[in-house]
């Protein structure tokens, strides 16, 4: 099998899955494998995971090793072999270059409640400075039960009267933040 560069790097999801490519380097075979693959009599059982100093890891992060072990099944997996298979007819091995980029969360407008206009109290906060959000109240892209929350930083640019530009940002926190 082929790690490709691009299935080097996937986007949190929670898991330590990764991805790989089973390639027929023979030409001529690749009709006959093809038809058993598409008549279901054959098919590759497979496995890849990241890992951190040879321990599976989820967790956002690069350097990482993909393990990944494949052999035949199926009712016609008798009729083919994989070269240098071992004796239960596995090929494993590992490579190097693996990544867990950060998952992106999202925050709807609509679920913040943003008021962008407010009678002038001599200060710069709007309606939401200080909100926390959590997957119950807008916070979208959290994976499974994990604890994420956001902060909201959100002030106009000058607690004068008048159009005022309104700058958002969000901090996040909880156990599972830095996924």
């Amino acid at each position: 099998p082929i790690v490709n560069d691009k299935d080097k790097t996937k986007e949190y999801d929670g898991t330590s899955m990764a991805s790989v490519t089973i390639r027929i380097p023979d030409i001529s075979l690749k009709p006959v494998v093809r038809n058993a693959i598409d008549n279901k009599t054959l098919g590759f059982d497979t496995t890849a995971v990241y890992q951190d100093n040879n321990n599976e890891t989820s967790n956002v992060g690069s350097g990482y090793t993909i393990a990944y072990s494949y052999k035949l099944s199926g009712t016609a997996a008798h009729n083919f072999s994989l070269a240098d298979a071992a004796s239960d007819g596995s090929i494993t091995g590992t490579t190097t270059g693996g990544s867990i980029t950060a998952k992106k969360l999202t925050v709807s407008v609509a679920d913040l409640g943003l008021q962008t206009e407010k009678t002038y109290d001599g200060n710069a906060s709007t309606n939401v400075n200080g909100k926390i959000i959590t997957g119950d109240s807008g916070l979208t892209g959290i994976v499974g039960k994990e604890k994420v929350s956001a902060t909201v930083s959100c002030n106009y640019d000058s607690p004068a009267a008048g159009d005022r530009s309104i700058t958002t940002t969000f901090g996040l926190s909880g156990d599972d933040s830095g996924n």
